[in-house]
């Protein structure tokens, strides 16, 4: 046994061995060196390219912002100024946007941050000098422009990456600056590097994904190692043993040379056992030698597929990192659009109210031909701008998907001859026939979204007569397929006026797409209706086309699948205690009803005058008039009413806060409570209902949907 560890340790301190082990330690210094350095270098390429997508994601919404949103409102009168909170009705300049978005986006992460500096700021922006970075940045971009400048810091103890673009004078931006009472330079000129659009952004999380990924790694150089150590050891092992056995066989040699005159025979048997043994010896030599490659060849195979793996594996997490960050952005977009939308509309909506409402009012006070004329084209264009602004935001929550079908019953002929005749007017201005055909039971009762029935069909009405200058305009209704209590339903408007050709049908269902782009500056829209109705038939279970003859007349054609409810509408109106009825001198009353105590709830004077005109056509409806939550929840401590009209954004208390106020109270704890408000996205609908309240109504306030809303609610008093 002495004897094999001598052997042993020979072999361990052989130079040879030595050499090997030495150039084996230096060779993993070489690749520990290499990991750590290519880290490094993948941590700031990564942090480069997220700081490049967020600053261009920002100045693509500036751009936006400013031709989709500045620019239309400038065009119009409306006031865009840095100081838009103190002025009612305005909006933010597009640099005042930016620092907003930015200042909200640092808010979360103390961190990360955006801003937009320049050399030259307004006074009122209250800036600080600009620090090293940003100093250097502008002499960078004032060479080029086109390029970026970004430095590594350190910023409250974490390492950040600090990344700039220029920000490049346009056109109106220039005539904007030179013309401003305040300006600090009135020399601009297009593409002048005025300041530079910059993030701050932090490397922690970046550094600990990057630092998991080399703990992988270093696991598996290790486990590498240990599988080589012990292959190394091996070898030794046996080669000792090979030694121990070629030691033995020379003592035996030599035994058998003292007895080489005695046992001469008896020697030359041994001698030629022995030159077998050592045959032996090297046959299994050889076999070792070639098993010793055999191993070699496949541990450089292992070490490939373990390359190969690694960075398989690097590569899927950087997929994975990149999708997670781009659905993060995606959301982040989609939720930005959707708040920008809904402040938008309620902006849009509260004078909207004021002219429709205005105008509603003066159509039944006594005019001259001309006076009338002028407030039917006054309210007829209201109209098609707030069926503009309902499409934007209906294509929203679509593209959202949080558009959902309503359920509620409805007769369908009636349903579609309300579309009819509200179409008729316009086609009898252009002579042309409006005809409905039908092949069902004119008692037929649904339940189903009638509102978005409605509009699919008016949407595709109003197209046939855009489009039709003479001939007609035809809707048809077939049953389609009838199981159980679902019925499938066809339908067809055809018209006789220009045709589409072949090529072009497939893409009028796309939003923003007409099938020639002289249509739009012939005959107007924004290409969103047909891209709506598409959606809509989809929520019904069904599909929609087209077949037009190129030379002329186009069929539009879709298909719904609804619920189908046995019972007349005879049955429905037994069940309604009061009804509203329309007098001769254009008042209404409520029969069976002497008195109705309604308090509005309304901050602004004009809505104030609106609703007021609006009821006063009502008979038997007394009136309370509060400015806001305080004086509703104060009116309704001290009287019981038996409805109670509630705006919903007020000053001192909003309509939220005073619903929840009035619940509290035995006095008024049951009336119903309707929201008027200029808020119309689902989600507010919902945010109403929650709040306590029992229904609710857009603006801008119409009187016939006012009076509706009564007949519904007036019977549950």
């Amino acid at each position: 046994m002495k004897s094999y560890w001598h052997h042993f340790v020979d072999t361990l301190l052989s130079p040879v061995l030595l050499l090997v082990n030495c150039l084996f330690i230096v060779l993993m210094i070489l690749v520990f060196k290499h990991f750590f350095g290519f880290s490094e270098h993948l941590i700031q390429t990564k942090a480069i390219e997220n700081a490049k997508k967020i600053t261009l994601m920002l100045n693509e919404f500036r751009t936006i912002y400013t031709s989709e949103v500045v620019n239309p409102i400038a065009q119009q009168g409306g006031l865009v100024t840095h100081d838009y909170q103190n002025h009612a009705g305005a909006i933010p300049l597009p640099a005042t946007m930016t620092k907003l978005l930015g200042a909200r986006i640092g808010i979360e992460d103390s961190a990360f941050n955006l801003k937009l500096r320049s050399e030259y700021p307004f006074p009122f922006r209250n800036s600080k000098a600009l620090d090293f970075f940003e100093f250097n940045a502008i002499n960078a971009f004032k060479k080029d422009p086109n390029t970026h400048f970004y430095r590594f810091e350190e910023k409250n103890s974490k390492k950040v990456l600090r990344y700039a673009i220029a920000d490049v004078m346009r056109d109106k931006c220039v005539q904007c600056h030179n013309s401003h009472p305040e300006t600090p330079k009135n020399d601009w000129q297009v593409g002048d590097v005025r300041g530079i659009l910059s993030v701050t952004y932090p490397l922690t999380d970046l550094l600990n994904s990057t630092k998991q990924e080399l703990h992988w790694i270093l696991g598996l150089i290790l486990t590498g190692c240990l599988i080589w150590v012990s292959g190394f050891i091996y070898l030794i092992i046996k080669l000792s043993v090979n030694a121990e056995r070629l030691h033995i066989a020379n003592l035996g040699l030599e035994e058998s040379n003292l007895f080489q005159q005695k046992q001469t025979k008896i020697l030359q048997l041994r001698q030629q056992e022995l030159n077998k043994i050592i045959q032996d010896i090297d046959v299994k030599n050889n076999q070792l030698e070639q098993s010793r490659q055999q191993m070699s060849v496949i541990n450089t195979e292992l070490e490939k597929q373990a390359s190969y793996l690694e960075k398989a594996n690097t590569a899927s997490m950087n997929v994975m990192q990149d999708m997670a960050i781009a659905k993060a952005t995606a959301e982040k977009a989609t939720l930005s659009k959707s708040e920008f939308l809904a402040n938008m509309s309620h902006e849009i909506r509260t004078p909207m109210n004021g002219i429709m409402g205005l105008t509603q009012i003066l159509m039944i006070t006594p005019l001259d031909d001309e006076q009338k004329s002028y407030l039917e084209t006054l309210d007829v264009s209201a109209k098609s701008m707030m069926r503009l602004l309902n499409d934007i935001l209906d294509f929203s929550k679509i593209e959202a998907n949080q558009l959902e079908l309503e359920s509620t019953e409805f007769n369908l002929i009636e349903t579609v001859q309300q579309v009819i005749d509200l179409m008729s007017h316009k086609t009898n201005e252009k002579n042309v026939d409006l005809l409905l055909e039908y092949d069902l039971d004119e008692t037929l009762i649904l339940c189903s979204d009638s509102i978005r029935l409605k509009q699919i069909l008016s949407n595709l009405i109003n197209n046939a007569i855009k489009f039709t200058d003479k001939g007609h305009i035809k809707t048809r209704i077939e049953t389609k397929n009838i199981y159980k209590n679902k019925i499938q339903l066809l339908f067809e408007v055809e018209d006789t006026g220009i045709g589409i050709p072949e090529a072009k049908q497939l893409l009028i269902f796309d939003k923003f797409s007409q099938a020639d782009t002289s249509i739009t500056r012939q005959y107007g829209g924004t290409g969103l209706g047909l891209a709506i109705c598409r959606q809509l038939t989809y929520l019904f279970d069904g599909e929609i086309g087209i077949k037009s003859n190129p030379s002329g007349g186009s069929i539009f054609w879709f298909t719904i699948e609804v619920d189908m409810i046995v019972k007349s509408i005879d049955e429905n109106q037994k069940n309604m205690p009061v009804i509203l009825q329309e007098e001769q001198n254009n008042n209404a009353c409520f029969m069976g009803i002497e008195k109705l105590e309604i308090l509005v709830v309304e901050d602004n004077p004009v809505n104030q005058l609106i609703v007021k005109s609006f009821l006063k056509r009502i008979e038997s409806i007394e009136i309370t008039m509060a400015k806001n939550g305080i004086e509703a929840v104060n009116y309704a401590k001290k009287q019981k009413f038996d409805l109670i009209l509630m705006d919903c954004q007020m000053p001192e208390m909003d309509g939220f806060e005073a619903t929840e106020h009035i619940r509290q109270q035995s006095l008024n704890q049951a009336t119903t409570i309707i929201a008027v408000t200029a808020n119309a996205m689902s989600s507010d609908r919902e945010l109403c209902l929650t709040s306590g309240m029992d229904d609710y109504l857009s603006k801008p306030l119409e009187y016939e949907k006012l009076v509706e809303k009564l007949q519904l609610w007036v019977g549950k008093v």
